[in-house]
């Protein structure tokens, strides 16, 4: 997602490796975000938002028309496609409870579903991803202290294991391929790392990274 050199609205871009050349996917009113690659590699999932409702669309990674599949009435915060192909997790806000909250939609039906998870002081559940064997859920949470932690529950629902609490700013998640590890990028001393944690829980790890070559823009 990228709003381009002008800085204009966000759209969904492609870029081959080792080509400055760039396929625009999307050229949809309102801001794109949250681009997740099908499984294949065929289809782009996004999702496109005009003022506060936001529609999950698809698109095929060579281009053409955007097929709009789900909307609400509300933001979307992350977007996630399942390894069987078969559903996307998305995070929105409840009707009841008013507080973003975890859904499943399948995209044979195109039925959406509430992921009923329980966990203590639940301010708000975000970023969903799912586990490489669809089993498990993994996502950002709030408290109603303002705080973030990592949680993980099975796919149908049920209590919320935590597995990183106590976090103020934690940006991105992803399963290890072998769907033991979480992989996450925190800001505890205003700089962000990528940590790994067991998501059975246990002692986060930084990790670390190499140098990588430097490059000049021109």
């Amino acid at each position: 997602a990228w709003s381009g050199l002008t800085g204009e609205r966000t759209a969904i871009y492609i870029k081959q490796l080792n080509s400055e050349t760039l396929l625009r996917l999307s050229d949809e009113p309102g801001w794109a975000a949250w681009p997740t690659w099908s499984p294949d590699g065929q289809t782009v999932a996004f999702v496109q938002t005009v003022a506060a409702s936001s529609d999950i669309c698809l698109v095929s990674s060579v281009g053409g028309a955007v097929r709009r599949v789900h909307s609400v009435t509300h933001l979307i915060e992350g977007l996630d496609w399942s390894a069987d192909s078969t559903r996307l997790a998305y995070s929105a806000r409840d009707t009841v409870s008013g507080e973003y909250r975890l859904y499943l939609l399948d995209l044979a039906t195109l039925k959406a579903a509430l992921v009923a998870v329980t966990r203590p002081d639940n301010a708000g559940d975000f970023q969903p991803r799912l586990a490489p064997d669809g089993s498990q859920l993994a996502w950002i949470g709030h408290d109603r202290t303002g705080g973030q932690g990592l949680f993980v529950a099975a796919v149908e629902g049920g209590p919320a294991r935590a597995v990183v609490l106590g976090q103020d700013n934690l940006q991105g998640l992803a399963w290890a391929a072998d769907g033991r590890t979480l992989v996450f990028a925190a800001a505890a001393a205003g700089i962000y790392d990528l940590w790994q944690v067991p998501a059975v829980g246990g002692a986060a790890s930084k990790i670390a990274l190499q140098p990588v070559e430097k490059f000049q823009l021109v």
